[in-house]
């Protein structure tokens, strides 16, 4: 397993990666969090692939956990869809002690980081990225918005509310569509050319998909490093 520390003082938080960890973060976020219940926020289609996986890791640590499934959509992203996670929390009776796991692309990460900043005035909540994209960018830095329904309304409300971690399987990209595997592998070109040279000569060296997922751990990696370090030294995005 591979493991980048982001260095935020008490907000400090590791980068977990490790193919197959769906299956095996049970433990790992009972003992981070200290949490008795945990929610899953995900989406359509994941929940599928990936939920039922995490929640057998979870309620076999002993978290006994409930899965709230959202739409797969940008359009999600808003107030309407945070209330009505809300009230599945008060139903599940999750409490300030507890804890909840974004399963998802960034969509998800933003519902679920804003929900825990102000679900009982913030409790802790973890990144579990499920595209390529989400895994070596958004998962990462605690930034989360959401939009409004009016004019000039993308983005607009938002706050930095940072996680208890971030897991990241790499195995997960072998499900994903080829069009958004390579949207996120066109964010890691873009990393290698502006911070990490032997990251873009890894491009170079494949010359197919599967050469990219046998070295996909490694290119996670060197992004996830890239996106630590201007984090630790830029963590509200100042510029």
């Amino acid at each position: 397993m591979d493991k980048i520390h982001i260095n935020l003082g008490k907000d400090s938080y590791d980068i977990l990666i490790d193919t197959g960890l769906v299956r095996k973060a049970g433990p790992a976020i009972r003992d981070l969090t200290g949490a008795e219940k945990a929610a899953i926020i995900t989406e359509d289609g994941i929940d599928k692939l990936y939920g039922m996986s995490l929640v057998k890791s979870l309620e076999e640590a002993g978290v006994r956990t409930q899965m709230i499934v959202v739409p797969s959509s940008e359009k999600s992203r808003t107030l309407q869809v945070v209330r009505r996670v809300y009230g599945a929390l008060v139903d599940f009776g999750l409490g300030s002690s507890d804890t909840l796991i974004a399963l998802g692309g960034r969509v998800v990460g933003d519902i679920t980081g804003f929900t825990a900043a102000t679900y009982h005035r913030g409790i802790s909540y973890v990144q579990f990225p499920t595209s390529v994209l989400s895994q070596i960018g958004s998962s990462i830095g605690g930034k989360v918005t959401l939009d409004l329904d009016i004019p000039a309304g993308k983005n607009v409300v938002g706050t930095f509310y940072q996680p208890k971690a971030v897991f990241i399987d790499p195995g997960m990209a072998k499900t994903l569509p080829r069009r958004y595997f390579h949207n996120g592998l066109g964010e890691a070109v873009k990393l290698g050319c502006v911070a990490d040279k032997a990251l873009f000569e890894l491009f170079e060296q494949v010359s197919s998909d599967m050469d990219i997922y046998r070295v996909l751990p490694e290119i996670i990696r060197r992004c996830c490093a890239i996106k630590a370090h201007y984090v630790e030294i830029d963590p509200f995005s100042k510029g």
